[in-house]
C-alpha cells in the first residue's frame, strides 16, 4: 500500500514538472509581458516617461508559442503632453537563443 502511494506522489510530481503548470506559465507571462513593454518603449517619442499599467492590469494571452499582451502606457508625446496610449503586443520565445522577438506591434487609437 504505501508503495502504490509514494508511485502516485511521484507521478504527481512528475505531470507539473513536465506540463509547464502552475507558477512557470505566470513566470512566463510576467516575462512576456517585460519583454512587450520593452518593445513598446523603443518605440515612444519620449521612452524615459513611460509608466505602463502594470502586469496585474494587463491582458496576457498566450496561443502556441505566441504571447499577446493588451496593454497602455502613459507617456510624453513630440510635443511634450502626457498621453495614454492603447497597445498590443505580439511576441515570441525562442528557447535555442533565449531572446524575445517582436511579432507585432499595434497602437490603439
Amino acid at each position: 500500500m504505501v508503495g502504490i502511494l509514494i508511485a502516485v506522489i511521484i507521478g504527481i510530481i512528475l505531470f507539473f514538472k513536465s506540463c509547464n503548470c502552475g507558477s512557470s506559465n505566470l513566470e512566463n507571462d510576467a516575462a512576456a509581458y517585460n519583454a512587450a513593454t520593452a518593445f513598446v518603449k523603443e518605440n515612444l517619442k519620449a521612452p524615459s516617461t513611460a509608466d505602463f499599467a502594470g502586469y496585474l492590469k494587463s491582458h496576457i494571452y498566450k496561443s502556441d508559442d505566441l504571447w499577446i499582451v493588451k496593454s497602455y502606457v502613459d507617456a510624453q508625446n513630440g510635443f511634450g503632453a502626457n498621453i495614454r496610449t492603447h497597445f498590443i503586443c505580439k511576441v515570441s520565445y525562442n528557447k535555442y537563443s533565449e531572446k524575445w522577438k517582436l511579432e507585432e506591434l499595434q497602437f490603439v487609437k
